[in-house]
């Protein structure tokens, strides 16, 4: 018999329980959903350490999720290891290069 983990949510009103997906699945949609929390704060582009000190989660998830979800359209990546939310519009181009500097 195969094991699985089930994410799970329970409705006070209805007295039921709703299966919300696959744990691992759901808890990185919670990570995901505190990357963006992060970034909501932000209108100038932030690096994952930034991300990673505002988020509270760990700086290697931090920099994986970021590649996920930049090729998922969930983030703006900004330059060299720089994101946006997707709902800030990003800076004006010329200014990426300064930004950049700036950062190393």
């Amino acid at each position: 018999m195969a094991e699985f983990d089930t994410a799970m949510e329970f409705d006070r009103d209805t007295c039921r329980w709703s299966v919300l997906g696959d744990a691992k699945e759901v808890r990185v949609s919670d990570e995901r959903k505190a990357i963006l929390e992060a970034l909501a704060g932000e209108t100038e582009p932030v690096g994952p350490n930034v991300i990673a000190d505002v988020s509270g989660l760990a700086s290697a998830n931090v920099r994986f999720l970021l590649g996920r979800m930049g090729k998922a359209g969930q983030v703006q990546k900004v330059g060299r290891g720089k994101y946006l939310h997707p709902d800030i519009s990003p800076p004006n181009i010329a200014n990426i290069a300064n930004i950049e500097e700036a950062g190393s």
